[in-house]
């Protein structure tokens, strides 16, 4: 895998940089990606300064108490017992030096390279290495579509993720999948499966990951994204997007398809929380018509899941208040509307830094006014104020102001 990711850049016309693959095409590059890549782990592998290196690599891991199978690129965390499959294998691999039933990430060969010392082993690498990074280049610019879209279907103003960030991650997970695909997969009816329907699901799920580690609402548990990722994808395919009903049984038929099998009943997304997904995302920019690729004006963007909410709807102030920017007059009408307590924890929580603290150090912050609440509490309270300022017309007009 190339160590420069930054390799596929946002253009607004994509046809003047992808170019697609014929069926041949495709194929035939994939045998030649595995050839240098069998090449690459006959080199690694019967070098003896680069033997040491991987040994190296795989007896740190056991010394630190770490499973060895990462080195290998079949390596499925998620299929049960494989851990223990690949690692076995690993190990009588050392002990014997038969690395035939083995094959290493491109990541383990190229670091067990960096310790070539001799100008022949080093010219046969780089070789085989550029042959490799020139091969996954050509791919990549086949999948640009794919990877813009699948940005596109994610990227938005509430998450705080830009569409070429997105791309970014996108290309990440193709990248990942030209590693493992096999040109020979085939369907239950014999048709070749193409490398950007294996890779998709890669791609989607990067994004995905890259949205809960760095979107700005990072604070909501992982738990509540994927249900808000659930329910943008069952309005996507719904005709009729404002039934909430149907809504919740869209984003249940999608969830037990993933699942393959039926949902429990604690599984179920409700009714009630679809409705608190559309409060939370409410006004903001969330991608729902996704058939038309977003080409960077922002005039073309597809309509929102706010468009589900009616127009009088109030912003929900715990999203809104740490972005606005009218802070005095805001401390101001939280003071008049709300009593010393309440107050008091409004201004600890979210106000007094700029950034929200957590339960825990508003607890800390008042033991240090003499007052020993508990965490929950704490929180009744901030809720009993949130319902206070709902009502303010003013609160609403400064968070608008804020927002804008």
């Amino acid at each position: 895998m190339p160590t420069d990711l930054t390799i596929i850049p946002y253009y607004n016309d994509v046809s003047r940089t992808q170019h697609t693959l014929s069926d041949k095409e495709e194929y035939e590059l994939f045998e030649s990606y595995n050839l240098y890549k069998k090449q690459l782990h006959i080199f690694i592998t019967k070098t003896p300064i680069t033997i040491q290196q991987l040994k190296i690599f795989y007896f740190d891991l056991m010394a630190g108490g770490k499973s060895p199978a990462k080195l290998d690129s079949s390596y499925n965390a998620k299929k049960k017992g494989h851990n223990k499959q690949v690692s076995d294998r690993l190990q009588i691999a050392f002990l014997t030096g038969d690395f035939t039933k083995i094959s290493f990430s491109l990541l383990t060969y190229y670091k067990a390279a960096q310790a070539l010392v001799e100008p022949r082993h080093i010219k046969e690498f780089k070789a085989l290495k550029t042959a490799l990074l020139g091969i996954e280049e050509k791919i990549l610019h086949s999948t640009l579509m794919a990877a813009i879209k699948i940005a596109d279907r994610y990227a938005s103003n509430i998450f705080g993720i830009e569409v070429k960030d997105a791309i970014q991650e996108a290309n990440k997970g193709i990248l990942e999948s030209i590693e493992k695909y096999n040109p020979n997969y085939v369907r239950e009816d014999g048709q070749r499966i193409k490398f950007i329907t294996y890779a998709y699901k890669n791609a989607t799920k990067k994004v995905k990951e890259y949205i809960m580690n760095q979107s700005r609402l990072v604070r909501l548990p992982r738990n509540k994204l994927e249900k808000i990722f659930l329910i943008i994808e069952a309005t996507r395919r719904m005709t009729k997007p404002d039934d909430i009903l149907g809504l919740s049984q869209k984003a249940n038929e999608i969830l037990a398809e993933r699942k393959e099998r039926t949902l429990l009943t604690e599984e179920k997304i409700t009714e009630e929380e679809v409705n608190e997904a559309i409060e939370l995302l409410g006004g903001n920019s969330i991608p729902l018509d996704y058939q038309n690729s977003f080409t960077g004006d922002e005039s073309s963007r597809p309509k929102t899941l706010g468009d589900l909410l009616p127009d009088e709807k109030t912003p929900n102030p715990e999203e809104h208040l740490l972005i606005q920017s009218n802070k005095r007059d805001l401390i101001e009408e939280c003071s008049r509307n709300l009593n010393d307590l309440e107050f008091t924890i409004i201004y600890y929580k979210y106000l007094q830094t700029g950034d929200e603290r957590s339960l825990k150090e508003v607890q800390t912050q008042l033991k240090l006014d003499n007052k020993n609440l508990s965490r929950e509490r704490i929180n009744q309270i901030k809720k009993t104020a949130f319902q206070k300022l709902k009502g303010s017309n003013k609160f609403k007009t400064l968070l608008m102001e804020g927002i804008r």
